[in-house]
């Protein structure tokens, strides 16, 4: 199917472009009637490390997400107000389509592509000053389905990343809290009792995307995330049994910084351990090889409950996920 000569994606000063790596091909949605929608990644606030894509027909703007199939390779759409799907494609100089899928699934991100033929087109998003992110789908949940919007089910987000080339091959990275003048305190999670335990970035299925990072609450790693307290935003980890675990940056035997949750800044959450007289630490995830990666709280969704744990006199609403990401360059 053709479309005919397109121009090159408009591209507003707040939105990247999203094209494939070799800039060959152009990435659009199609609505019911053929129109061609641009797709963007959209800059929020500022913030460039974990960016909405989206489809823009006029005034409106449609989320882009994953969405549940029998097919071989996981359809993207974009997701207009009445629940209809409108399909992504790669469109190249001679305005010939061909469609954008998931195409295979590494832990916790899925990679996304222009299928040409047997061959794969990766793609991408570039800002107007030539600063580039990778487009790729991110799961959060276990399940297969993250979501619903209208009757479409939703099995990952599709969002503009950073990327790091990594020399670590190991899957587990340290937690620490890192000062200005270089010190660095262990990140520790503690029982009601001052029991102390680790904590790690790990990676999933041996990506190194986007971290998890869980406690070592006896054989098990358990989730950690923002949780709105009476006090401000802090980092728990909650085990399976629905018991909550306080992160904190230990100084000394006995002695903690508390670590908080900052402000919003599009999709992300600045977190820090502060000490006593207000000096802020960096929190970062550090490989065995000395690869650093930034800790963040990461938000899907608008709203302030982000999601739900098991506790032990009923559900946990969380704030945010909490992910180790590639610095901002």
């Amino acid at each position: 199917m053709m479309i005919g000569l397109i121009a090159s994606i408009s591209v507003m000063s707040q939105n990247w472009a999203i094209q494939s790596k070799n800039g060959n091909y152009n990435i659009k949605a199609i609505d019911e009637s053929g129109g061609v929608l641009d797709v963007v990644a959209m800059l929020d606030e500022g913030d460039d490390c974990f960016m909405d894509v989206k489809a823009i027909k006029g005034d409106l703007i449609y989320p882009i997400k994953m969405v549940a199939s029998d097919s071989m390779y996981i359809p993207i759409a974009a997701i207009t107000p009445s629940g209809g799907n409108l399909n992504l494609v790669g469109v190249n100089a001679m305005g010939e389509q061909y469609p954008v899928k998931g195409v295979s699934r590494f832990g916790n991100t899925i990679r996304i592509a222009i299928v040409v033929g047997g061959s794969f087109e990766d793609l991408q998003a570039t800002s107007p000053d030539g600063k580039e992110r990778v487009v790729s789908g991110v799961k959060f949940n276990e399940e297969n389905i993250e979501m619903e919007i209208g009757p479409t089910k939703v099995i990952a987000h599709v969002k503009a990343l950073p990327t790091m080339d990594v020399k670590s091959e190991e899957t587990s990275w340290e937690i620490k809290a890192t000062g200005n003048d270089g010190s660095l305190l262990d990140i520790v999670a503690l029982n009601k009792k001052g029991r102390e335990y680790k904590v790690m970035a790990v990676s999933a299925g041996g990506s190194f995307a986007m971290l998890n990072v869980k406690a070592e609450v006896g054989r098990d790693l358990v989730p950690v995330k923002l949780i709105r307290k009476p006090e401000g935003i802090r980092m728990i980890a909650v085990d399976y049994y629905g018991r909550q675990f306080p992160l904190k940056a230990k100084v000394s035997e006995g002695k903690y910084f508390d670590i908080e949750g900052g402000e919003n800044c599009g999709k992300t959450i600045d977190i820090k351990a502060l000490s006593d007289n207000g000096v802020e630490y960096l929190m970062n995830a550090i490989s065995p090889a000395g690869d650093m990666y930034d800790l963040k709280g990461i938000k899907v969704k608008d709203v302030d409950k982000e999601g739900y744990l098991q506790g032990l006199e009923g559900l946990i609403a969380f704030y945010a996920h909490v992910k180790a990401l590639p610095p901002v360059q």
